[in-house]
């Protein structure tokens, strides 16, 4: 079994070395994200850095821009508004 170990009949998860070889770290561990990327800012609610989004037509197959090089930051406990005409490509 290669992620267990039994002892005394029962399966005991197997302990894996610890990366610092068993000593303490007092620095933090920086925080990850969905995709177990570092979390730039833990205070950010919303960050995004050179977004674009193009949108085809489904019936002409026209391709047009709804967003282009988009940077935004959100801060926790701020409330932020996006306004456009309709079919502006807010979604």
């Amino acid at each position: 079994m290669p992620d267990s170990t039994r002892l005394n009949g029962e399966t005991q998860p197997r302990q894996l070395p610890s990366p610092n070889g068993g000593q303490s770290s007092s620095a933090p561990r920086p925080r990850l994200g969905q995709w177990g990327r570092p979390i730039p800012d833990p205070g950010l609610a919303v960050c995004t850095r050179d977004l674009s989004k193009w949108y085809r037509h489904p019936w002409t197959g026209r391709v047009f821009r709804g967003v282009e090089s988009l940077d935004l930051e959100v801060r926790r406990g701020e409330v932020m508004g996006y306004l456009g005409p309709n079919g502006a490509g807010k979604t």
